[in-house]
């Protein structure tokens, strides 16, 4: 009689629970959340184009303002904008029940990158005490810089030649630096017999 007593209290208890249990109610939505919104380069020159990527849980919509891409939820998704000028973009995921987050970022957009796109040596090769001539031309440079020798035009940023008789082998550097402070470097070896 204890025994049947013992199951029957066990058999009672496994079949106590709410109601909602009993009748197998859905399950409750998580909440929209964004779990990134970022660039792995917040700064771009002009003209260039930057990468944003985000992720979301529990959301039914996801938009961007000012629109750059057709989004969609995602755990993890990467799209390309191209600003032409800074620009503050806002993250918007909209949950099953209505309710939305956001998030802000903003994409800076400076000046165009310097870049030396004509760069000469009169010779590899010369004797010792001739004269070498390395020249340049460049574009969205504020300043440059270069050695050893010296600049016929007095170190003109958009475009010069660096004047020198070497001794012995040597190597010729020129950089030109843009209004951001980004520089560009390019450099030869010029040999002495």
């Amino acid at each position: 009689m204890q025994r049947s007593l013992v199951v029957f209290i066990a058999i009672t208890l496994a079949g106590c629970g709410s109601q909602e249990q009993r009748r197998g109610s859905a399950p409750q939505s998580s909440p929209v959340k964004i779990t990134q919104f970022y660039s792995a380069k917040p700064q771009i020159h002009k003209g260039d184009s930057a990468l944003i990527c985000y992720g979301v849980e529990g959301a039914k919509a996801v938009r961007l303002e000012p629109a750059a891409a057709e989004l969609a939820p995602a755990l993890t998704r990467c799209f390309e904008v191209k600003p032409t000028a800074t620009t503050d973009y806002k993250l918007i995921a909209e949950g099953a029940d209505g309710h939305e987050v956001s998030n802000n970022l903003t994409i800076v957009v400076g000046g165009a990158a310097p870049d030396i796109y004509d760069f000469s040596v009169n010779t590899m090769t010369v004797k010792r005490g001739q004269q070498v001539s390395v020249c340049f031309k460049a574009k969205n440079a504020t300043s440059v810089t270069g050695g050893p020798g010296k600049f016929f035009l007095k170190a003109k940023p958009t475009g010069d030649c660096l004047m020198d008789t070497p001794k012995k082998t040597t190597r010729y550097e020129i950089t030109v630096t843009g209004a951001g402070g980004d520089a560009v470097t390019r450099d030869v070896t010029v040999k002495v017999q």
